[in-house]
C-alpha cells in the first residue's frame, strides 16, 4: 500500500509540468478525437486524445465548454487519467485482474455503461408531439375547466360594539360612512376609526372570497 501511494506521489509531481504544456495543443485539437494524438506519456504509458474526450464525456453537455476553458481542470483530469492507468497496470501486474468476481465487476461495469448508451441514443430517436397544438387544441374545446371563478376582494372597518352602546356605534358607523362617501381616504379612516387590533398591519383587508361565498357571508353583516 505504501509503495502505491508513492508511486502516485510520483506520478503527480511528474505531470504536473507536462499537462500544463499540453494544454495550448489540446485546445486546438481537431472535433475528431485520435487514439494517435498522444496528451501524456509517462514511462511506458500514454494518455491519448481519444482517453481524453472519452473521459470528458462524462461531464454534461451544458459544462463541457466551461470545462475546456479551465487549464487547470484539464491538467487535473489529465492527472487523474495517467494515475488509474498506473494503478491498473500496477493492477494487472498484482494478478487483481484474474479474480473471477473483478472480471464479472468490469463486465458489468461495461453492460451499464453500455445501457446507459442505448437509452441516450433512442432517446435521442424520438420524434416528440407538439404539445403546444394540443395544448391550445384542449384549452379550446375545455375553456370552462381554466376560468378562475369570480372573487371579491374585501376590507372593512370594525366598529366594536363592546367598547360602546349599539346606538354609538351605528352613530359612528353611519359618520365613517358619510365621511367614505364624500371622499375621505379609506386607509386613513382605518387608522383613526377600527377597532380591528390587525388593521394598522393589514389595513382592514379581508382578503379575497368567492363572490358567492361573499355574497352569503354580507347578508348576515348587519348594515351601517
Amino acid at each position: 500500500m505504501k509503495k502505491n501511494w508513492l508511486v502516485c506521489g510520483m506520478l503527480t509531481l511528474c505531470l504536473s509540468g507536462v499537462a500544463r504544456a499540453e494544454t495550448s495543443d489540446m485546445k486546438a485539437a481537431s472535433a475528431a478525437p485520435t487514439d494517435t494524438r498522444v496528451l501524456l506519456e509517462w514511462d511506458d504509458m500514454k494518455v491519448t486524445e481519444l482517453d481524453f474526450e472519452s473521459d470528458v464525456r462524462r461531464i454534461p453537455e451544458v459544462n463541457r465548454y466551461e470545462f475546456r476553458q479551465s487549464g487547470k481542470r484539464i491538467n487535473d483530469l489529465l492527472q487523474s487519467l495517467m494515475m488509474n492507468r498506473s494503478l491498473a497496470a500496477l493492477a494487472r501486474k498484482a494478478g487483481i485482474d484474474q479474480d473471477p468476481l473483478v472480471q464479472r465487476e468490469i463486465e458489468i461495469a461495461k453492460e451499464r455503461l453500455l445501457a446507459s448508451k442505448y437509452i441516450l441514443a433512442y432517446q435521442a430517436k424520438l420524434v416528440m408531439p407538439d404539445f403546444d397544438g394540443l395544448a391550445r387544441e384542449y384549452y379550446q374545446v375545455h375553456q370552462t375547466e381554466f376560468q378562475l371563478p369570480e372573487s371579491v376582494r374585501a376590507s372593512h372597518i370594525l366598529i366594536d360594539v363592546k367598547k360602546r352602546s349599539d346606538e354609538e356605534a351605528k352613530r359612528l358607523a353611519q359618520e365613517v360612512k358619510a365621511k367614505l362617501a364624500a371622499g375621505a381616504d379609506f386607509a386613513q379612516m382605518v387608522k383613526e376609526y377600527s377597532d380591528d387590533p390587525t388593521a394598522k398591519g393589514n389595513g382592514g383587508s379581508l382578503g379575497s372570497f368567492g363572490k358567492v361565498a361573499w355574497s352569503r357571508s354580507s347578508k348576515r353583516r348587519p348594515s351601517p
